[in-house]
């Protein structure tokens, strides 16, 4: 084997090791940052019923809701409604995501019922991923219940009500390893171009 062929077998390995080194001594992002929570609900109103189904995803780090979409669909058609940011915001004086109950609140003025809200009392914090149940909290008398208005449905006790999280990917995270097997590469077709 060349002096050449070695010497940049030994620089790629010492790339290697560097990056390996890098990677463990950088503080690691924490899986749990972002959580993707996940809504399966029912709801009541007389003889009428409706399915809130979605997700929301909670920042953890900033304490921040960063998009959701909500959809309230059923036969109490007052209180159907798709919630999203660009149609509706979060009610931020009924934002409490790291108590227990946690309570988060939607609220849509331009909805079918001109003034659709959906209040969530949730049973836990939203600062770990995992299943929390719903509360059916005092029945809509302010927003520590789970309700969806208008013709304001409250939670139907009898059925599984939940919403799930899921922690996911910090996109920093992501780009920092992507460009980092991009310089990699990067540095191994400059070396295989110099060598033809």
């Amino acid at each position: 084997m060349n002096q050449r062929r070695i010497w940049m077998i030994l620089n790629v390995c010492f790339a290697l090791a560097a990056a390996f080194v890098g990677f463990g001594f950088a503080e690691p992002a924490s899986a749990d940052t972002i959580i993707k929570w996940t809504i399966n609900a029912n709801f009541t109103y007389n003889a009428t019923s409706n399915t809130e189904t979605g997700s929301f995803t909670y920042d953890v780090t900033t304490n921040t809701i960063t998009t959701w979409n909500i959809v309230v669909a059923g036969t109490n058609s007052a209180a159907d409604n798709t919630y999203t940011p660009t149609d509706s915001f979060l009610i931020g004086t009924q934002f409490f995501p790291t108590t227990n109950p946690a309570y988060v609140s939607f609220y849509d003025n331009s909805g079918p019922g001109n003034g659709d809200y959906l209040d969530l009392d949730i049973a836990g914090a939203l600062t770990s991923p995992g299943t929390l149940n719903l509360n059916a909290g005092n029945n809509g008398a302010n927003y520590q219940s789970s309700v969806v208005c208008a013709g304001c449905g409250v939670l139907n006790t009898n059925d599984t009500n939940t919403v799930t999280g899921v922690a996911a990917p910090e996109p920093g995270s992501l780009l920092l390893l992507a460009s980092g097997l991009a310089g990699l590469g990067l540095l191994i077709g400059k070396r295989r171009l110099a060598r033809s």
